[in-house]
């Protein structure tokens, strides 16, 4: 099995803190260890069809949760081509921030106000791919062609180009 960088796990409990108003400290408590080691395990290759049904991730297990968020887990996919991102919820703001940090690097990209594992190396908004420039509020525009996005407020369905990001 193909491991998935450990920066695309930690960054979708960034997704989770940022975009949808989690408490950092409820989040933290309930991290599943592969969010904090980067290990994968089996069940994360997987091709899943970005349409905004939940049946294809049932298999795939959680990489965090939380309760009495407006985002209660999140659950990440790989194959050869892409990178999957489940986000599920209640009463979700149909606007959300994606940040990857792709070179597991914290030192690199932007940073997250004192989070230790952050430096997002990418950020996807509303469907658009961005690049960071420095360690400030700094982005590059790439555009939504790498990016296929199902947005519901209940449930969110990504699906990113490996191809656009670079140092996976």
């Amino acid at each position: 099995m193909k491991n998935i960088a450990k920066g695309v796990l930690i960054v979708s409990t960034i997704f989770l803190l940022t975009a949808c108003g989690a408490i950092r400290d409820e989040v933290t408590e309930n991290v599943d260890t592969n969010v904090s080691t980067g290990v994968t395990t089996s069940g994360f290759e997987k091709t899943i069809k970005v349409d905004g049904r939940k049946g294809d991730w049932r298999s795939i297990p959680k990489i965090v949760s939380a309760t009495n968020q407006s985002v209660t887990k999140i659950k990440v996919a790989h194959d050869d081509n892409y990178i999957y991102v489940a986000v599920y919820g209640v009463g979700m703001d149909p606007g959300y921030q994606l940040f990857i940090n792709s070179d597991n690097n914290p030192s690199t990209g932007f940073d997250f106000w004192g989070w230790s594992e952050d430096g997002a190396d990418y950020m996807i908004e509303n469907g658009s791919l961005f690049r960071s420039l420095n360690s400030g509020w700094s982005w590059e525009y790439l555009g939504p062609q790498d990016v296929t996005a199902v947005v519901k407020t209940k449930f969110v369905e990504l699906r990113i180009a490996k191809s656009a990001l670079t140092n996976l």
